[in-house]
C-alpha cells in the first residue's frame, strides 16, 4: 500500500509538473494565476476572457497581447486583413519555432498565417481570388525553398491545424520523413481457410473436417487514415472470398461427405503502425475481423456401407456456418513507396473467426497473402 501510494503522488506531482496553467498578458502584467474562459475557437479569436474575483472581464485584443488556456492553447494578438480592413485579432499559435504558424478562425473564415524569422505575417489562402490554380501549396513551396527535404510533404499537406503543424515542424528542423495523408486503393490477394468444428453437432466432423484448408482469390479496396498526422493510422478493408470443401470419411460401416461452400465479405478495421523510413516502411496491424456470408451452405451426406451393397441413409442440409462471424486479426508487411503520392503494399495477415449464433458449429483460421496499391 505504501508503494501504491508513492507511485500515485510521483504520477500526480508530474502531472501538475507537465501541465500549463492559463494566463493572459498585457503591456504591464503577465497573470499566471489568471481564470481564462474558453469559449470557443471563434470566440476565442476575438476576445479573452477572464475570470476575476467571481466576475467575468472581457479583455479585446488591443488589450491584451498574449493569453493561454488551460488546456494547452495559446493565442496571441496580431493585426491581419479581413476583408477591405485590418483588424485586431487573437490568432492561435500553432507551432512556436523559428518558423511560426498562426490559424484564425472567424465566421464562415479559417486562415493560416506563417511568422518567418520574427517577419511580418504572411498569409495563407486555401486559394487566392485571382487565380484559383495558385493555393497555399504554391505559397508553401516558396516561404520553404530553402528546405528540399519537404518538397513532396507539400503535394500532400492540406489545409487543416494538423496537417499544416506537421509540415511547419519539419520545415523548421529541415527533416526527410514520411508525411501522413490518407490513403486508398485496390487489393489483390490469395488466402487459405479451415473450417475448425468445436461444439455441437457437427463436433462429430473434426476428424476429417479439421485444419483441412482450401483457397480462394481476395480482390477488394482499401482506406488507411492516418492518426493525429503520425505513424499510427485505421486501416479498413473490403475484399471478398469464395471457398469451397469437399471432404469425407470412410468407416467399415459407413461412408461421410461433407460440402460446404461460402460466398463472403471480409471487412477488418485495424491500427496500423508503420515505421518512418523513406522508401521501404515496414508495418504492423492488429484489430477486429467482420465477415458476412452472402453464400454459407453446407450438405452432409451419409452413406451406409453393407457387404452386399451401399445405400445413401441421409442427406443434412442444415448450415453449420454462421451467417456473420466476428474474430481478430494481425498481421506484418511493407509499404514501397513508388512516388510521393504512391506506394505498393504486401502484407501476411492471420485471421480468427467465431460464429455470431449458438448453432454456429465451426471457427475459422484464415492465413492471407495481400497485395495492395494506393490511388
Amino acid at each position: 500500500m505504501r508503494y501504491l501510494t508513492l507511485f500515485i503522488f510521483i504520477c500526480a506531482v508530474s502531472f501538475a509538473a507537465y501541465s500549463q496553467n492559463a494566463y493572459f498578458q498585457t503591456d504591464s502584467i503577465t497573470d499566471y494565476n489568471a481564470k481564462v474562459i474558453d469559449n470557443g475557437s471563434i470566440k476565442n479569436a476575438i476576445q479573452c476572457v477572464v475570470e476575476e474575483n467571481k466576475k467575468i472581464r472581457i479583455y479585446t485584443p488591443y488589450e491584451v497581447k498574449e493569453y493561454g488556456l488551460g488546456n494547452g492553447r495559446v493565442y496571441i494578438s496580431k493585426s491581419i486583413q479581413l476583408g477591405d480592413s485590418v483588424k485586431r485579432v487573437f490568432l492561435r499559435q500553432l507551432v512556436k519555432e523559428k518558423t511560426t504558424l498562426y490559424v484564425y478562425n472567424g465566421k464562415g473564415v479559417k486562415l493560416f498565417f506563417i511568422e518567418k524569422d520574427s517577419a511580418s505575417l504572411i498569409e495563407l489562402s486555401k486559394y487566392h481570388k485571382d487565380n484559383e490554380k495558385i493555393n497555399f501549396r504554391s505559397d508553401l513551396s516558396k516561404i520553404t525553398d530553402n528546405c528540399l527535404n519537404i518538397k513532396d510533404a507539400i503535394k500532400l499537406v492540406s489545409y487543416t491545424n494538423k496537417s499544416l503543424s506537421k509540415l511547419i515542424t519539419y520545415y523548421n528542423d529541415c527533416i526527410a520523413s514520411p508525411f501522413p495523408y490518407l490513403k486508398y486503393g485496390l487489393i489483390l490477394g490469395f488466402g487459405v481457410q479451415d473450417l475448425e468444428a468445436v461444439r455441437n453437432d457437427a463436433y462429430a466432423f473434426k476428424d476429417f473436417v479439421n485444419n483441412k484448408y482450401t483457397g480462394s482469390i481476395l480482390p477488394g479496396v482499401f482506406i488507411d487514415y492516418p492518426i493525429a498526422m503520425s505513424s499510427f493510422s485505421i486501416h479498413a478493408d473490403v475484399y471478398f472470398s469464395k471457398y469451397g470443401y469437399s471432404l469425407s470419411k470412410t468407416t467399415s460401416s459407413n461412408h461421410t461427405d461433407f460440402v460446404a461452400n461460402t460466398t463472403s465479405i471480409h471487412v477488418p478495421l485495424l491500427v496500423r503502425y508503420t515505421l518512418p523510413l523513406m522508401i521501404l516502411r515496414p508495418f504492423v496491424n492488429a484489430g477486429l475481423y467482420y465477415t458476412y456470408n452472402l453464400r454459407n451452405s453446407t450438405t452432409v451426406y451419409t452413406t451406409l456401407i453393407n457387404p452386399v451393397y451401399e445405400e445413401l441413409q441421409s442427406v443434412d442440409t442444415h448450415s453449420y456456418i454462421s451467417k456473420y462471424k466476428l474474430g481478430f486479426s494481425v498481421g506484418t508487411g511493407v509499404e514501397y513507396k513508388l512516388n510521393y503520392n504512391h506506394s505498393l503494399f504486401i502484407e501476411l495477415r492471420y485471421n480468427k473467426q467465431f460464429g455470431f449464433s449458438y448453432d454456429d458449429a465451426f471457427h475459422n483460421n484464415q492465413f492471407e497473402l495481400l497485395t495492395s496499391i494506393n490511388i
